[in-house]
Order: structure tokens, then sequence, then C-alpha cells
């Protein structure tokens, strides 16, 4: 080594590569590293992001309060930036660097995407850190949502949209972009048989805002579902729940659902199904509203009686068999 510095010019070429070397490797390690996620610092305020670095250009969505997202370059006052729907779709825009800040180590706020063991089996968003709590909606394989807490071993908060709830930990995938896991989202068609098409709404209730309609034929993808909606996304990129019975093909909460077809009985007694106080009657896996539904029937819709009962009948419903309540027939 001594004899090669020893020249002037051998000296100067040296240290030439030695510094090529190290840009080169500085240049490689900028490249490997991960986009920095960062988060609103409004609590209260939607973020719109901006077609261009400018406000008078074209908003191509709102960012919920606390949503996380990836930085890709600065311009001035402005950061660009690349962001996910919760089905995994992925844009890029515009923000101003005062709307943001970056998550720093030990916050809760980061990109997780639902991983089940098994593909097929769709995980439960809960009310509480428990499974005996309510379920606000059993979620696909691939929904990116963002981790709002530090997961401990058992649970962690998330949010899926603007719903939040608890995941169990084991069954996310943490700080991987949406796409990385296999996706089971499914698509359906608006099919509305009393209307002209659905209502999108804000949250889990019929009273809910309407946020947009959609006429029957359009197709939507479907995140989660309860017994009574769907959470999904539409094709114009907005997030909202609507009636689960609506769509087609319909989607059953229950986990247990067969896709196989179970022919009608031979000789059973029709029933109408007439619910006064409601859209009509679900077909329960078992004998108690605690049961998972298998679907929604409508009023005016017709079933065939297996086993009739004081409180509750065995009825077959739509390639399915299960129970219904006995006061909903006519």
């Amino acid at each position: 080594m001594n004899r090669i510095f020893h020249h002037p010019m051998r000296r100067i070429l040296v240290c030439a590569l030695l510094l090529l070397t190290l840009s080169m490797s500085s240049a490689a390690a900028l490249a490997e590293a991960p986009a920095q996620p960062i988060w609103l610092t409004h609590d209260e305020e939607a973020l719109p992001v901006y077609e261009k670095a400018d406000t008078q250009s074209s908003v191509l969505r709102e960012l919920a309060a606390g949503e996380v997202f990836e930085l890709v370059s600065g311009q001035g006052t402005w950061l660009q930036i690349a962001f996910y729907s919760p089905a995994g779709d992925q844009g890029t825009g515009w923000v101003t660097e005062s709307s943001v800040k970056p998550v720093n180590k030990g916050e809760g706020a980061r990109f997780a995407v639902v991983n089940s063991l098994d593909p097929l089996t769709r995980q439960n968003l809960y009310k509480s850190p428990r499974s005996s709590a309510e379920s606000l909606g059993k979620y696909f394989n691939g929904v990116a949502v963002t981790a709002l807490d530090q997961p401990n071993k058992t649970w962690t908060r998330v949010r899926v949209g603007s719903l939040e709830g608890y995941m169990e930990t084991a069954s996310l995938a943490f700080d991987v972009k949406p796409g990385s896991v296999p996706s089971m989202i499914p698509e359906v068609t608006v099919d509305n048989r009393e209307d002209p098409g659905l209502n999108l709404r804000a949250e889990q209730s019929f009273q809910s805002e309407t946020l947009a309609a959609y006429s029957n034929g359009t197709r939507v993808r479907v995140l989660g579902v309860t017994e009574d909606f769907v959470h999904v996304v539409t094709q114009d990129g907005r997030t909202g729940f609507m009636m689960a019975w609506g769509v087609s093909p319909q989607i059953s909460f229950a986990d247990s659902n067969t896709a196989e077809y179970i022919p009608a009985p031979e000789g059973g007694q029709v029933l109408t199904i007439n619910n006064q106080g409601g859209q009509g009657s679900h077909l329960r896996s078992r004998a108690s509203t605690s049961s998972d539904s298998q679907g929604l029937s409508l009023n005016g819709e017709q079933v065939v009686l297996i086993k009739w009962g004081e409180y509750w009948s065995q009825v077959w419903a739509d390639g399915k068999t299960g129970w219904m309540m006995t006061k909903f027939f006519q």
C-alpha cells in the first residue's frame, strides 16, 4: 500500500476511486431506504392532497386526520407523498409541509395490512380489545389499515377508513406496503331490487350521512362485512358503507357459509317474511340473535319451513338452511 501512495498520480487516482465508491454506496443506501411515513398534525381536519404543488390545482382526495402515508420528495414548502386506499390502491400528490409531521420511533401510527394465516379467513374488527366484544365487521385479507398504537402481543388498535377498533396482532403484517400480502378483497355489483341504486353512507347506520349515490350495475370492492352493511371502496375512490343485501353476489357474515347449494325441501310449507319493524329477517346459523347471519331475506320473500317453533323456526332460504324468528312470518 505504501508503494501505491508513493507516486503522486497513483495517490490521486486511489483517492478518487475511494470517493467514487463511497458516493455509490451512499446512493445505494438512499435508494434502498424506505420512504419516511408521516401523519397529520391536525387532529380534527382532513388534509387535501393536490395534483400539483399548488392550492389551485385539483384535489385528488382528502386524507383523514392521523392517516399515514409516505414521503416521496420535497419542493419548497410542499411535500410530494404516496398514499393508499384501504383496498391497496396507490396514488401520489402534494400536501403543504406545515400540515404534517414525521412519525417518530415509538409512535403508533404505521402501515399495516390484514394478513391471516389462512388468507380465506376474515378478521374481526372488535369494538374493544377482547374477542367477546362486539364485532364492527369481518375484514378480508389484504385490506390496508392504519395501526394507531404500538401493538402488544394480543391486540392492536387500528383504523379502516373512518372506522376504529381492535384486531388481533397476529393477523396483521406491519410496515409493509399494500399489495405485498395476497388480497382476497372481492368485487361486487350494486343490485338493489327495491330502488335504482344504493347510498354510500359515512357510518354503519341507515340514518348516517349520505356521501354519494351509486346506480345499480356499479362495481365496488368490499373491505369487510357486517350483518347489515358492507364496507366498500368505490371506483371513484370513496370509502363508506352500503346495505349488504343491496349488492350481488351477497356476502355472508357467517364464517361457516358454504358455497354448496342445498335444494328446497319437497312438500314443505311456504312462508312469507313480514318483519313490520325492519327490512326482513336474517337466516341464523343457530336459533339465537347472537348467531352469525347467513344472509338477509327481505320482506315479501318466501322461505320453506323445515321445523316450526314458538320463537324460532328452521327454514330453507335461497339455497341455505338455518333459523329465523317465527314472529316474522305472515
